[in-house]
């Protein structure tokens, strides 16, 4: 039997409220992005997931994703991603078979009022890939 450790990967979403004289969609998402202050996840609810710290403004059509609330006031959709890792004991050796174990296995829970009042975390976690392969450390005891 082998252990193996498996990160996996999600996105993360937040709006950001922006209150400007701008209007300009790109420097609105511009100076969202240099707003965004989502800080850590807390430890009770999400011990184990990391977010990365390159947010991006969601686009559709190309335009950056943000809603007019009022002369002057945006809210601005940001996203970024998640990751954890998943410790496992398996006979398996085949590291397709061995994510999806990994991901079976996964148990985050739901994010506590005070993190996902900020964020809105991926329910559906894949494995990272190096080369389309999942990527993972195996432990030989």
């Amino acid at each position: 039997m082998t252990a193996y450790t498996v990160p996996l990967t999600t996105y993360v979403d937040t709006l950001v409220r922006v209150e400007t004289d701008l209007t300009d969609l790109d420097a609105i998402a511009a100076r969202a992005l240099e707003l965004v202050d989502v800080g850590s996840l807390c430890h009770q609810c999400a011990s184990d997931v990391e977010l990365g710290d390159d947010w991006e403004c969601i686009t559709v059509d190309g335009k950056p994703n943000l809603t007019r609330l009022a002369d002057g006031i945006y809210m601005v959709t940001l996203t970024t991603h998640a990751g954890t890792a998943v410790d496992i004991d398996t006979d398996i050796t085949d590291p397709d078979a061995v994510a999806k174990v990994a991901m079976e296995e996964l148990n985050i829970g739901s994010l506590c009022h005070q993190c996902a009042s900020n964020v809105t975390l991926g329910d559906t976690w894949k494995p990272v890939l190096i080369d389309g392969v999942p990527t993972m450390t195996a432990h030989t005891k």
